[in-house]
């Protein structure tokens, strides 16, 4: 997370003593929160600043600003083949087309693969079949949807890795499976490398 902003936040005069709330304590406010999703920090850190100011006029401007840079989505580039002959893979994926981009994709892998077609099925799947070492979910499916059965998979077995799919534009999506317990996400439309050297982190 990085943030930047004024000073009007951290120079406002507030609390029982009438005193300013200073960068100190401001920043303590930062990393208490930095984990949550954007827009739940917003609302925490507006409702903080009023509960703070009280019956205080408000002195200045205030303007912040957060974003988040993802550094760990980092993949090998250099890496061509991958042998997962005797590694389970399972695909929750409720689009023929796009299960069969990846059944292709992994095809020279030699990985099992199995297929679900919607959240429940995964659930469903997963309970049944012993060995499984990666899941790709799909964020979007209908019957229960792929947060919903992230959530479920992790709370039989937390340690299976969940790679989500999701919408390139919808950052909502990716905090909402992070929330859910996900490890990984790989963003639609699907680079190859990237979802190659992804699977290759959690399953060689």
């Amino acid at each position: 997370m990085i943030y930047i902003f004024s000073d009007g936040y951290t120079d406002q005069f507030g609390g029982k003593d009438g005193r300013k709330f200073l960068p100190t304590n401001f920043k303590n406010l930062l990393l208490e929160n930095h984990l949550k999703p954007l827009q739940e920090q917003k609302q925490i850190i507006e409702d903080k600043f009023e509960s703070w100011r009280g019956e205080f006029k408000q002195l200045d401007d205030i303007l912040i600003i957060g974003f988040k840079v993802a550094f760990e989505k980092t993949y090998e580039k250099s890496k061509e083949t991958f042998d997962w002959e005797g590694k389970v893979i399972l695909v929750a994926e409720d689009d023929e087309a796009n299960f069969m981009v990846l059944e292709r994709a992994l095809a020279k892998t030699k990985a099992t693969l199995i297929r679900a077609e919607n959240g429940k099925e995964a659930v469903k799947i997963f309970k049944s079949t012993p060995g499984i070492d990666v899941i790709l979910m799909d964020i979007r499916m209908p019957l229960m949807d792929g947060i919903e059965a992230t959530q479920e998979i992790k709370e039989i077995d937390f340690k299976v890795p969940i790679i989500v799919q999701t919408a390139f534009n919808m950052s909502n999506e990716k905090e909402k499976s992070f929330k859910a317990g996900c490890d990984d996400y790989i963003s639609k439309p699907i680079n190859l490398k990237e979802l190659m050297a992804t699977i290759s982190k959690y399953i060689d």
